[in-house]
Order: C-alpha cells, then structure tokens, then sequence
C-alpha cells in the first residue's frame, strides 16, 4: 500500500473548524470563489479511503458518470430515449457521490452564474475517510496564476440567523461582510493565496472523518492539471 499523502499537503497556520454530529446531519455548502479574478474553473471532490480513491465514483467531478437529476436531486441514469446523447445527459444533470452525501451543484440567474459543494456528511459512506476539495482550470490559456487569491467558505444551507435583524438594519448586514455571513449561516471562512502557481489544478481543503463528527481543515497542494491530481491517489 502506498504511503499517505496527507502529510504532502501543505497545512495553512488556521485554526481546524470542528462540524459536529448534529450539524453534519444538516445539508451544508462548500463554496470556493476567486478574488479579484475573473478566471472560471471547475470544482471537484476526491472521496477517499484513507488517502486513497479505490472506486472511480470516488472521484466526483464534471465528467462523473455517477450524476445527479436537478429536479429531484436524486440519482439520474443515462437514457438514450430522454437524452439522445451522453454529453447532453451530462449538462442537464450534476455530479455526485454514490451515496448522495456529496453534490457538485451548478446555480443560474438571470444576472449571476454560481458553482458550490453540496454536502450531507450524515449520508457519507463510512468507508469513506476524508473529502478533499478541489478545482481546476479548463481553458487552456488561463492558469491559476491568474487568481490571486481563493476563498473557502462553509455554509448552512437554506439557513438565515433571521433574530440578527432585532439588532442590525438589511443595509447595515448587506454591507459588511462578517455580519452578511454571520447572518446566512457562514460556518467557517478562509482564504488560500496561491501566490502566482503556474498550476492547473489544486487541492484546497479537507475534511476527515473523526468518531461521530467531522474535522475541516485549511490546506492546498498544486498540481499540473486534474488528471496529475487524480492519479496522485490512485
């Protein structure tokens, strides 16, 4: 068996955010958004078996054939008859984890396009040991050089902390960050600089499993693109 590769990644001086048993019993979101920078990428999550990947649909990204329907949120199998073609069964449905604990959920609007990690750590199989986040470029003349700076942040789905509008006004929330993410559930926030990486692709973050509760924590590691990243935990 090969080594771990949790102690490759490089750990960021940040306190450790503990999810209890009861918040993991909740429907959470994973957001990771780019500062400053108008570069797209691609979100991914690697489900691991102690720092391993042992099934392909341990690896939840754009192309997983394990696939979810936007309307139900259950899972979704391709059918020749309702989609004619893999690709369009691909971008009418989203990616996600054999067990339904992990959802890769693409959101639009009329004025906004949003891409988040939808996660019920209560669903997660128990084989399953850690999460780790991941995004990707996939326009080959950007880089992650060109985003200075990551956000990281997990959220309590659906929630608002409604009892705050007793104290503060909408604009007083609206306008300052800490309050509009106190106020919307924010559950821990960091931010990563990648510092001008040449890469492709990164580790951002993982969750392990501890007992009854899970532990975030603040890493990343650079790869050249998501393949390399893939097959470093084969």
């Amino acid at each position: 068996m090969r080594p771990k590769r949790q102690d490759e990644l490089v750990k960021y001086v940040i306190d450790m955010y503990i999810i209890s048993k009861e918040i993991s019993t909740e429907p959470l979101r994973l957001t990771i958004q780019e500062m400053n920078s108008w570069i797209s990428f691609d979100l991914s999550v690697l489900c691991l078996r102690n720092m391993q990947i042992e099934e392909r649909d341990d690896f939840v990204f754009y192309n997983s054939n394990c696939r979810g329907d936007y309307s139900t949120g259950q899972k979704s199998e391709f059918s020749s008859s309702q989609f004619k073609y893999v690709r369009r069964w691909r971008n009418q449905t989203f990616p996600m984890s054999v067990d339904g604990a992990v959802k890769i959920i693409e959101s639009f609007s009329d004025e906004d396009y949003a891409e988040y990690i939808e996660l019920q750590l209560s669903k997660l199989s128990p084989e399953i040991t850690e999460l780790l986040f991941c995004v990707s470029t996939y326009e080959d003349h950007f880089s992650l050089k060109d985003v200075p700076s990551l956000n990281i942040s997990l959220w309590r789905k659906n929630y608002v902390k409604e009892q705050m509008r007793d104290t503060y006004s909408e604009s007083e929330i609206v306008g300052n960050n800490e309050l509009w993410k106190e106020y919307n559930g924010c559950l821990d926030s960091y931010d990563i600089n990648l510092n001008g990486a040449n890469s492709n692709a990164a580790v951002l973050g993982i969750i392990k499993r501890d007992n009854n509760r899970f532990i975030l924590e603040p890493c990343y590691k650079l790869y050249n693109n998501l393949e390399e990243l893939a097959n470093d935990y084969l």
